[in-house]
């Protein structure tokens, strides 16, 4: 009793209707418009080409370019023209450099402490020194618990008759 739209032949859903009756066509074939080259172009891989490695970057594996750029930009920073040392200024500085890290070689050498050692032995310092402060105070009042009870009435009342004075 439903009545069917018949289509014309040779449009769309003509031709769908015809490919999932034809038991050659198990696997519907996409439209063609998605096949386009110009919107999908084929892979690489598929034509041959092969793609180019990243390069490495020679200012990362190299400790001379680091070095150098480190310098220019501490430069840049203080606002000193690189160009404007001279060879002598620049050999001065290099020998300076080289002076101070073989001081600090030998110094590491003798002391053979590294700063976290330093700051724990201050540290210890500190607390070896509060702790005689806390002793010696401790002391102190064990003598004014052991004083005889009318000394203790007296401090206290000459302390009370001080503050008045004070406020007048």
């Amino acid at each position: 009793m439903w009545l069917k739209a018949r289509s014309l032949p040779g449009t769309p859903a003509d031709e769908m209707q015809h490919s999932f009756h034809s038991q050659e066509n198990i696997f519907m074939e996409p439209h063609p418009d998605y096949l386009n080259e110009d919107i999908y172009p084929a892979s690489d891989e598929e034509n041959g080409l092969v793609q180019p490695k990243k390069l490495v970057n020679p200012c990362i594996l190299s400790k001379e370019r680091r070095d150098l750029h480190k310098e220019l930009l501490l430069n840049h920073r203080l606002g000193k023209n690189v160009l404007k040392k001279s060879e002598l200024q620049k050999v001065m500085q290099q020998r300076k450099e080289v002076q101070r890290r073989k001081e600090w070689d030998e110094h590491k050498i003798v002391n053979k402490r590294n700063s976290l050692e330093l700051m724990l032995e201050e540290r210890k310092n500190k607390i070896t020194q509060e702790e005689e402060k806390d002793e010696k105070l401790k002391h102190v009042n064990e003598k004014l618990e052991n004083r005889p009870e009318y000394l203790k009435v007296h401090a206290k009342i000459h302390a009370k008759v001080a503050a008045n004075t004070k406020l007048e």
